[in-house]
């Protein structure tokens, strides 16, 4: 498969937007829209992310996005999903956050992504605590 340029990620946004399963990465996507945007799978490792739109509350990144050097910076990610998603080394420096769910996420603490961001999140849990049982001993 050829490599996509953002100006294929244009075309395919405005057509709808499945990007299912396509590797994105090192892609420069400052300022699109994804609200309406099939993204399950998708790689976005090393890409830029700037002022993206992922507003919708439909968007969800699972435990399939390892998002590595991703910059979100200023992206509006309210209402956004990140469920089990591990963060290496990327930037939310003003990013929105304003009702976003953050379960289970790592490679970034919650309070430090919530420091980088302009708002706050709906959900971000505390690190579960394993309670001894009886068997432990």
């Amino acid at each position: 498969m050829a490599e996509l340029t953002r100006s294929d990620i244009e075309i395919i946004l405005k057509a709808g937007g499945n990007l299912r399963g396509v590797d994105l990465s090192g892609l420069d996507l400052s300022g699109l829209d994804f609200r309406d945007a099939c993204l399950r799978g998708v790689n976005f490792s090393f890409c830029n992310l700037s002022g993206a739109n992922f507003s919708n509350g439909e968007t969800t990144f699972t435990e399939r996005h390892v998002l590595t050097r991703v910059n979100f910076s200023g992206a509006n990610l309210e209402n956004a999903n990140f469920f089990r998603c591990k963060f290496l080394f990327c930037t939310f420096n003003g990013a929105h956050l304003d009702g976003a769910n953050l379960l289970d996420i790592s490679g970034i603490s919650p309070l430090k992504l919530v420091r980088q961001s302009t708002l706050r999140p709906r959900h971000v849990p505390p690190k579960a605590k394993r309670i001894p049982t009886p068997e432990d001993e």
